[in-house]
């Protein structure tokens, strides 16, 4: 009987193991969001600490690390540039009035790559830009540190994707691009 309870353990330990998921949330003294851009101009910049985010991340019975549950917010008026004039167009450009936050929600992990303790996965969400959602798959490296996870990546996007037109400035004669790129480098506790 004995050895049969000590077989069972052995078969059904890595279940739990499988199951067991740390769940962390993003170190707002240590992270940041950049969103970048070009215009006829110059190219810009709007930047924020204040990111909002929680992530539940496990190994599975193969060892491989495994992300779910997921959600990234952050309030659209806390991305500053140090440019109020550009910040209050940004600002009517994501129609702050109306949709507050950008979100991000998970809805599946799509892959994993594990090499020398550093990590690379694609997750697959919704993501919520001035009230309009589209779903987006984002590359993030990964690295598991003594007690907390620094994520990383890039995500290219089009404005007009989520139903924003790019800004103008000066009657139109300073337009930005429609292209953008979301940089984050977070560190998860």
């Amino acid at each position: 009987m004995k050895r049969a309870i000590n077989l069972l353990l052995l078969i059904t330990l890595p279940l739990f193991s499988a199951i067991h998921a740390e769940n962390v949330t993003v170190d707002q003294k240590q992270s940041k969001i950049e969103v970048t851009g070009t215009s006829t101009l110059h190219d810009w910049e709007l930047s924020t600490s204040a990111i909002n985010g929680t992530s539940s991340i496990a190994k599975n019975g193969n060892g491989q690390i495994e992300i779910s549950n997921t959600k990234i917010t952050i309030k659209s008026t806390d991305l500053k540039s140090g440019n109020s004039g550009l910040d209050k167009k940004a600002y009517e450009a994501l129609m702050t009035d109306k949709h507050a936050n950008i979100t991000f929600v998970q809805t599946a992990m799509v892959e994993v790559a594990e090499k020398n303790g550093e990590f690379t996965a694609k997750v697959s969400g919704n993501l919520v830009i001035a009230g309009k959602s589209k779903p987006a798959t984002i590359t993030i490296k990964g690295q598991a540190l003594q007690n907390s996870y620094k994520i990383s990546g890039n995500v290219p996007l089009k404005m007009t994707e989520f139903g924003i037109e790019p800004p103008k400035a000066m009657m139109g004669t300073i337009k930005s691009g429609d292209d953008i790129v979301v940089k984050f480098n977070t560190y998860l506790k």
